[in-house]
């Protein structure tokens, strides 16, 4: 559930809009989302021998990651990059990512500034957000919790922090530079716990 509602989220900030859960795209998605963190871990060595990728077969999982990798970008590139027209950014809409990113595009080549940002690029971008960014951030999540239900001082902490400085009020991203203490704990999280399905060793070189 915290891996649906976290995709769901970037989708929102990418496309303008939440899906349903039980609307067919987020489906896709978030099967897609299953498939490679189960798989990804197997096909890391394809990356450092890409021929490994041509042999009979699927041992690596490097063709099953490639179909899921492309039904995700699909249905971004055909279902929104399409109807999200630019004269949506013409408009002043920027109710979504796609929409900021086509108007800054736009002002670069009024400019006459040169620029990368085509539509190309901007699938690529919205492919790696959702991929990468839902499952990092619904495990940091998980972890977060994991660790801060076993410390009760932490709890008092992270509560006295947003009381103070939040209050009441919904928590907006505003409040990241008021709340210096949760953001300790959510970067030790990171630090500590494996967010990513295949991660790099790392460690702290010195206390905090």
């Amino acid at each position: 559930m915290t891996c649906v509602s976290t995709a769901n989220n970037i989708c929102s900030t990418v496309v303008g809009q939440l899906f349903r859960y039980d609307d067919v795209n987020m489906q896709d998605i978030m099967s897609k989302l299953a498939v490679f963190a189960g798989a990804i871990g197997t096909n890391n060595i394809v990356n450092f021998f890409p021929v490994l990728k041509y042999l009979p077969g699927d041992v690596f999982h490097a063709k099953l990651l490639a179909s899921s990798a492309k039904t995700v970008s699909d249905i971004f590139s055909q279902k929104y990059l399409q109807v999200q027209s630019s004269d949506n950014s013409k408009d002043g809409n920027t109710d979504s990512f796609i929409a900021v990113y086509r108007k800054i595009r736009s002002q670069k080549i009024a400019a006459g500034v040169k620029t990368y940002m085509d539509e190309k690029n901007l699938a690529k971008i919205i492919f790696e957000l959702v991929l990468a960014g839902s499952e990092t951030s619904s495990s940091t999540i998980v972890w977060c919790i994991i660790f801060v239900l076993q410390d009760a001082s932490i709890q008092k902490k992270i509560f006295d922090e947003i009381d103070n400085n939040v209050g009441n009020k919904r928590i907006s991203c505003w409040d990241k530079v008021k709340l210096k203490y949760q953001s300790a704990v959510v970067m030790e999280t990171q630090r500590y716990a494996s967010i990513l399905p295949a991660p790099f060793h790392h460690t702290c070189r010195r206390g905090v």
